[in-house]
């Protein structure tokens, strides 16, 4: 194989089918994440024909109109600011009676957002397993936004070339093994470098064999340090995975902040459970 040859053979890490599955996973999450958060659309909907329109020309004329928006209005005002999902008055002064019972503020149950039910006035459970599983899924996470951060902070281009060659970085000043091989453990630990291809002594095709690599591999690796145009692609491959991985780690880390957010949701709302639950007995005991 020429080196022509060798670089129009060359496989980018960021167009492999599974990372197109996992962007498309990103976005499908991202759309029905957006879709059950959206729960004050009256809300918005009423401020912006107030800013489009005027206050005076988006208000109803017809009184019991206006007492049906306006009373809606001010449930969703109510949910929005203090983080529950009353959908009647009824149910937001049993809340506030509630509240008191237990004194509990609603600062404090602004913290735990939706781990409440409102309805049965009680904090919602979460089965051991499921809390484990979403702890689990969180640290997943937190390695998939260490891995894109590795692409987006190195000035080096994943590639492959062929099917028998394994993932390797590589930049203008080095080529090395990379730990996100397909298959875990099949990369020998190697590095080369400018100053290695052009010692005397250094012979590419014994080398690449002593590593374990395609003959040849070695020998191309060495052309690419020194040809403009391989530099040059290679820049152009390193600014495709900063944009691609940046862009994907920012929408991960948003999930893993949303989990690690309901995780503490979760652990704070325990702690006002058990703070009830004194506060009961105590008064009980009395």
């Amino acid at each position: 194989m020429d080196y022509n040859q060798f670089f129009n053979s060359i496989n980018i890490f960021i167009e492999t089918p599974i990372v197109k599955y996992i962007e498309i996973g990103i976005i499908i999450s991202l759309v029905i994440y957006l879709a059950l958060k959206w729960k004050i659309i009256i809300f918005l909907k009423d401020r912006l024909w107030g800013i489009l329109l005027g206050k005076k020309n988006s208000e109803f004329f017809n009184k019991e109109w206006k007492e049906f928006h306006n009373s809606n209005i001010d449930i969703a005002h109510f949910n929005a600011l203090y983080h529950i999902s009353a959908n009647t008055e009824r149910q937001i002064n049993k809340y506030l009676k509630w509240l008191k019972r237990n004194r509990i503020s609603a600062i404090q149950m602004m913290k735990i957002k939706s781990r409440f039910d409102i309805e049965k006035l009680s904090f919602k459970k979460i089965r051991f397993v499921e809390l484990l599983s979403f702890i689990f899924g969180d640290f997943i996470l937190f390695i998939i936004v260490l891995v894109c951060l590795n692409f987006v902070v190195t000035s080096a281009a994943l590639i492959k070339v062929g099917e028998n060659s394994p993932w390797f970085w590589i930049s203008d000043s080095y080529a090395k093994s990379s730990q996100f091989s397909l298959l875990p453990f099949t990369n020998t630990d190697w590095v080369l470098t400018p100053s290695m291809c052009n010692t005397k002594e250094f012979n590419a095709e014994k080398w690449s064999k002593e590593m374990n690599l395609p003959l040849t591999l070695a020998r191309d690796i060495c052309k690419h340090f020194s040809n403009k145009e391989s530099k040059d692609k290679i820049t152009n491959i390193v600014k495709e995975q900063r944009v691609f991985f940046g862009f994907n780690g920012v929408l991960i880390f948003v999930y893993f902040s949303y989990i690690f957010n309901f995780l503490s949701q979760v652990f704070y709302a325990r702690g006002l459970r058990l703070k009830i639950k004194r506060h009961r007995t105590k008064k009980w005991s009395k």
